[in-house]
């Protein structure tokens, strides 16, 4: 999976980040989706303060409500950084994204199902 160069300033505040969009899971990749990058803060501390730099350089909490999670979406321009501490949460959306990539699942439907597969296992559930 390819990076994005994660500016100095705001590196100090996060422990780990990775794509886990389809423009990186998908081959030729989409060109008119968001860029999504799953972002594990290094603690709540941190969390918090990465919240107010990326506010002040502009990105903004994406619209949609998401209450009870535990994460927070950040959005400037088609960037999308997908931000938590939770450590699982962090490592199974990644490792979803590294199956969907592998089989190049096109349908977000079969995305979708794939992370939510993990989820349940994550979960006990399966």
């Amino acid at each position: 999976m390819k990076y994005i160069p994660f500016p100095k300033l705001l590196a100090q505040y996060v422990k780990d980040w990775a794509p886990v969009g389809s423009r990186e899971t998908v081959n030729p990749p989409p060109q008119d989706t968001d860029q999504d990058y799953m972002v594990l803060c290094a603690g709540l501390q941190q969390l918090n303060q990465l919240k107010k730099a990326i506010t002040s350089d502009g990105f903004t909490v994406d619209g949609k409500n998401y209450e009870g999670t535990t994460w927070t979406s950040y959005r400037k321009g088609d960037l999308n950084l997908i931000v938590t501490c939770d450590n699982r949460l962090y490592y199974r959306t990644v490792r979803a994204a590294r199956i969907c990539k592998a089989l190049n699942l096109k349908d977000k439907e079969d995305r979708i199902t794939v992370h939510g597969m993990l989820r349940q296992l994550y979960q006990g559930m399966l």
